[in-house]
């Protein structure tokens, strides 16, 4: 229950993987990459995919950069500028991604919901130092069946 049901037409469905800094500490949060939703032709996704190929030409075909080049520090790095160019204040991390709902943004023209770190996380490769819970909230699993780093 994350109390957006009286919302029409998101436009694009993102989850907080860690509401912490990233590993890189280039952003206050991250999210999560392996699920979302958006609806096609969406310019904030046409802005993640630009930013992913660029890094594909741009940062080295290695280990170590996995994550800044096409995972969730990608993602969550593309998906700020967006909000940044567009004026949009990045939400309280705790109050929003933490202890909240998560947040709906108007962005671009587009409403886009990001959902907090108990609909997509609760992972116990996560660690200690974010909130577990019993996972009745969680919406989808990630089963982590192979490792990607």
């Amino acid at each position: 229950n994350y109390g957006y049901n009286h919302v029409k037409n998101v436009d694009m469905v993102l989850g907080i993987e860690f509401p912490r800094p990233d590993d890189y500490h280039k952003n206050r949060f991250q999210i999560s990459n392996f699920c979302m939703a958006s609806k096609p032709r969406n310019p904030i996704l046409g802005h993640v995919l630009d930013a992913i190929m660029k890094n594909l030409q741009e940062k080295p075909d290695q280990h170590d950069q996995i994550l800044i080049r096409t995972g969730p520090v990608a993602l969550t790095t593309a998906v700020l500028e967006v909000f940044n160019q567009s004026g949009v204040a990045q939400p309280d991390v705790q109050q929003a991604f933490n202890d909240g709902r998560g947040k709906l943004f108007e962005v671009m023209g587009n409403k886009v919901v990001i959902l907090p770190y108990r609909a997509f996380g609760y992972s116990s490769f996560h660690g200690p130092d974010v909130i577990k819970g019993d996972g009745h909230d969680r919406l989808v699993v990630h089963e982590h069946l192979q490792r990607w780093l």
